[in-house]
């Protein structure tokens, strides 16, 4: 009897414990003949999905971070409402894929999600982050920052006229 690797959305299967293996491990064979009570357990890692920001604009660049995949696994960076591939990637040994990529130039305005999918299977997702995609590429400005920056150059017009006005005098 062989034991087939289960499936848990959000969280990627790792490896079985249990009666008779001497280590963790991704096979469970039980042999022909065997007797007596036997138990495994299924061990998992919940995979998480990070986003640099939430909303970003057309051609924008998007910081991704997934952790909780199983090491050297091949996975896809899936943006949704019409599923689109922006990245196809092999999980680091420790489980996680950083990676940095950009919203498509044709992406429509609203609500989307970025979804991990195993690269066998784009339709499979394992977790998704909500994406709000705005009208105009973002220009990664605060605009709080663009205001002080105003307000500044505004009070050293001003400082730099009075000086000139003291020195006509």
């Amino acid at each position: 009897i062989e034991l087939s690797n289960p499936t848990l959305a959000g969280y990627t299967f790792l490896v079985w414990t249990g009666t008779g293996l001497l280590a963790p491990t991704l096979d469970v064979h039980i042999p022909a003949g065997s007797t007596g009570d036997r138990s495994y357990t299924a061990v998992w890692a919940e995979v998480a999905v990070t986003l640099d920001h939430t909303s970003a604009g057309p051609g924008d660049a998007l910081g991704i971070h997934v952790g909780g995949l199983l090491p050297g696994g091949s996975y896809s960076i899936v943006m949704h409402s019409s599923p689109v591939v922006l990245a196809t990637l092999v999980a680091a040994g420790d489980g996680t894929i950083d990676v940095t990529v950009h919203i498509p130039s044709d992406a429509s305005v609203g609500s989307h999600t970025i979804g991990v999918t195993p690269a066998s299977d784009d339709t499979a997702t394992i977790a998704l982050a909500d994406l709000t995609v705005l009208a105009l590429a973002s220009t990664g400005i605060d605009p709080g920052m663009l205001s002080a920056l105003a307000a500044a150059l505004a009070a050293l017009g001003l400082g730099l006229f009075g000086v000139r006005r003291r020195r006509r005098a």
